[in-house]
């Protein structure tokens, strides 16, 4: 996930509901995507590592939605010292769904517009199948 902040906190709230919240106007930009957990162990790892979260997700298919608000100021701020006022906060929203295509909700920001234009330039994930196979060759390397 992509903050405007390059160094410093942000403000980020995760939450997890039974079924697909309500959009709050107050987000300025708004992703949606599909999401499975990997394994039983989902977290959520700040840069570097230097603190995780447990979001005791469960294993099946999820809708997440990424909302952010204040990017393009924080992006100018740059860094964000210690004591300073917060500029930027995400939220992070699960619920259970079947899978669907990902989606911009909604962008007004300029950072956010540049990420999501880096994105759509990027090579498409490989599809389950793909995954499978080589996991398949390297456990046969091994």
């Amino acid at each position: 996930m992509i903050t405007g902040l390059h160094t410093g906190d942000v403000g980020f709230a995760v939450e997890i509901h039974d079924e697909d919240p309500p959009l709050d106007p107050v987000w300025e930009d708004v992703v949606e995507a599909s999401f499975r957990p990997a394994s039983e162990s989902t977290r959520l790892v700040q840069w570097a590592g230097e603190a995780l979260w447990d979001l005791n997700l469960a294993l099946t298919d999820y809708r997440v939605r990424y909302c952010a608000q204040g990017m393009d100021e924080a992006n100018k701020r740059d860094t964000r010292a210690s004591g300073e006022p917060q500029v930027d906060s995400y939220l992070l929203q699960f619920w259970p769904a079947s899978p669907r295509p990902d989606r911009v909700v909604r962008q007004t920001s300029r950072i956010a517009s540049f990420w999501h234009g880096h994105a759509r330039r990027l090579p498409p994930p490989p599809s389950p199948e793909q995954r499978a196979k080589a996991e398949g060759l390297a456990c046969r390397e091994e």
